[in-house]
């Protein structure tokens, strides 16, 4: 991963200035971890945009891609990450929506990226 925006994610979600939401890039005015780098893509490059769609809440456009649940290619490929949910452990489902989404807070989470990441 990028060291750079590596410290831009863990300083976001350690910022206590976004609620957490689980099973959605975001929900609401909450993100999940991987909407919060979501953010942290759209502050940094000024590209990719929030959008809330009728039926399906709020995704996150990135180029000519659109994500609800996982990070679009444009911000895995800025970021430098291996894949749209990347593994934040070791072992089998150690991906970092299955953290967010059973309960770790963004606290638990910034420990994982900085360890594994």
């Amino acid at each position: 991963m990028n060291k750079r925006v590596k410290k831009l994610w863990i300083k976001a979600l350690r910022s206590g200035e976004v609620n957490q939401a689980r099973h959605r890039l975001r929900r609401g005015a909450s993100r999940c971890c991987l909407g919060v780098l979501c953010d942290v893509f759209a502050a940094t490059t000024g590209k990719g945009k929030w959008e809330h769609r009728r039926k399906g809440g709020w995704v996150f456009s990135a180029a000519a891609e659109v994500a609800e649940a996982v990070l679009p290619a444009e911000v895995v490929k800025w970021a430098q990450l291996p894949n749209d949910n990347p593994a934040i452990a070791d072992g089998y489902d150690s991906y970092a929506s299955r953290f967010n989404d059973s309960g770790e807070s963004f606290e638990q989470i910034a420990d994982r990226i900085e360890k594994y990441l």
